[in-house]
């Protein structure tokens, strides 16, 4: 006689089923943090890149520029396009046509460069200690208006402004009095006004500009400083004049030639804190 087997489908318990809910849920909290921490850590190290490519444009430029820097109205000579907007920066400061020698389009940057190597005619060689001094960082935030950038002032004769969002260094010809140029720290916002009477970003092709004696590169370089990689409390890129790049949470006074607050030469004796 045969024996009959009843077979029965087995079903999960609403306790096993919440179990693997649990499960599922907390190997998500764990993955998603070190998923979007991989990825900010590798938009780092593509922004390093750019500032890595930004060296060698600058120094093949300089071997035929007398070891000179390149000036911001060179900009389409000297470098490429795509090496100047970092993968972190969803809102580049656009810089307009206007402002660059020979160029009909205007330029995604995500960087900031020292102007004091522009403002002061400098060659790489007149650098003390090269391997504390900045030549690019990241900034020039375009929309920043929250005044994280710092309290820089605005520097020379009629400067103006007290660190609200990111700021921009410009050779500005007051109206009614065009041949009195000043040095000018204006908000990258409003840098696009400027363009119609002439100005100019830092320097202008035919010369300097006055009120240098005022500079403070700390001050200026703070207001342009913008830590936007998540690493940690925030850090941005430098590129330093030996052409090495590091990654670190603020600029410091070592940094800058000429510092109202110590590090640089002493020849700097402007305003901001």
């Amino acid at each position: 006689m045969s024996m009959g087997y009843t077979s029965r489908r087995s079903a999960y318990t609403l306790l096993e089923i919440l179990v693997v809910i649990l499960i599922l849920g907390l190997l998500l909290a764990i993955a998603v943090p070190m998923i979007q921490g991989s990825r900010e850590t590798a938009r780092l190290a593509i922004c390093m890149s750019n500032e890595k490519e930004i060296a060698r444009m600058t120094d093949k430029f300089m071997l035929r520029s007398s070891r000179m820097f390149p000036t911001p109205w060179q900009l389409a000579s000297v470098y490429d396009p795509k090496v100047m907007k970092c993968a972190s920066d969803e809102d580049p400061y656009v810089l307009p046509a206007d402002f660059i020698e020979n160029c009909d389009h205007d330029w995604n940057l995500s960087y900031a460069f020292n102007v004091e190597y522009d403002l002061f005619k400098m060659r790489k060689l007149q650098i003390t200690r090269p391997a504390e001094r900045a030549v690019s960082y990241d900034g020039l935030g375009a929309q920043d208006t929250s005044g994280n950038g710092g309290q820089g002032q605005g520097q020379g004769q009629g400067g103006g402004g007290q660190g609200q969002g990111q700021h921009i260094m410009v050779c500005h010809h007051p109206p009614g009095n065009p041949n009195n140029v000043i040095v000018q720290n204006v908000g990258a916002p409003a840098f696009a006004a400027h363009a119609p009477h002439g100005d100019w970003i830092m320097t202008r092709p035919d010369g300097y500009c006055a009120g240098m004696s005022n500079f403070d590169g700390l001050a200026y370089g703070q207001s342009n400083f913008l830590p936007r990689h998540p690493i940690g409390e925030g850090v941005g890129t430098v590129l330093f004049a030996d052409w090495h790049v590091e990654y670190v949470p603020k600029l410091e006074a070592r940094m800058f030639m000429h510092s109202a607050t110590g590090g640089g030469n002493g020849k700097g004796n402007g305003g901001g804190n």
